[in-house]
């Protein structure tokens, strides 16, 4: 985190030493288009909605259970499962409409970048983690985002935010004890997960010079699955035993508190930052050059 950090503000300082050199040569203008860098942090509290688990002994399907409602919502009430999503992203994106004296601005932005996906399940029963599936920041990532805004007047307007996100890849970063390790035996952990989050903010937004405020609620899904792969190997007699999970989870809300900050520090230069709070937390900020 520290090193995500001092590389976010070692490109916003060199961003702003640029734009501000050009900015002292070149008179304002309509700029239509925008890059730059964005940070999200998205943590979820989910629950289950399919499980399968099958095993397989020496390349021979063995029992497959398919988990009933009653048994999904058991573990539903025993356990709590924590989803952590954080990205760095390459962003580009334009302004669609914001024609001179117009009440519309529509502007588009896509996000190319890497992520980490940290999941963790806590039995509340015994007080205990039960498994922590990690991965560095290497796993690909993408993303759509738009503001649509209605303004009133120079300073009054409402404005709908969709936005939606999508990453993939393989975790091999497993701490298991719901399988634990079997002495003496060789083996290997990896767990395939897909990833697709989007939301909906409806915000009223105020905006004096070059800095604009929303604030409302937003509305928000995410689809994650998981498939979950143990192999072990019994070195005395080569005999290989392989269980397999899978698993579908949303969020256990939908709902939340939304606060954007918009900051034109110069011409060239615009700083956003988000933040969502409910009984999930997201915060996202992004600094871009205008063009």
């Amino acid at each position: 985190m520290r090193k995500i950090s001092l590389f976010i503000l070692g490109v916003f300082t060199v961003i702003v030493l640029h734009a501000q050199s050009t900015d002292q040569q070149t008179p304002p203008k309509s700029r239509r288009f925008h890059v730059g860098i964005g940070y999200s942090f998205i943590q979820t509290d989910m629950k289950l909605t399919d499980m399968t688990t099958q095993s397989f002994w020496n390349g021979t399907s063995g029992e497959k259970h398919d988990f009933n409602d009653d048994e999904i919502n058991d573990l539903n009430s025993r356990e709590k499962s924590t989803r952590k999503y954080q990205s760095i992203a390459v962003e580009a994106g334009m302004i669609l409409l914001n024609k001179p004296g117009g009440k519309w601005f529509i502007d588009g932005t896509i996000m190319i970048g890497l992520a980490s996906a940290n999941y963790k399940i806590w039995n509340n029963e015994i007080d205990t983690i039960e498994m922590v599936i990690k991965s560095g920041l290497s796993l690909p990532s993408f993303g759509l985002l738009f503001n649509i805004r209605y303004n009133f007047n120079p300073h009054w307007g409402i404005s709908v935010m969709p936005e939606a996100r999508y990453s993939f890849g393989v975790n091999k970063q497993i701490d298991d004890n719901i399988y634990g390790k079997i002495e003496y035996f060789n083996e290997s952990r990896k767990c395939n997960y897909n990833y697709l989050y989007g939301n909906i903010n409806l915000l009223a937004a105020y905006t004096i010079k070059g800095l604009t405020i929303s604030a409302g609620p937003g509305f928000y899904t995410l689809y994650n699955t998981n498939f979950y792969k143990l192999e072990r190997v019994n070195p005395a007699n080569g005999d290989t035993y392989r269980t397999e999970v899978k698993t579908s989870l949303v969020p256990r809300a939908f709902i939340d508190g939304n606060i954007v900050v918009e900051w034109k520090i110069i011409d060239l230069l615009t700083l956003t930052a988000y933040g969502a709070l409910g009984k999930d937390f997201i915060v996202r900020g992004a600094i871009r050059c205008n063009l």
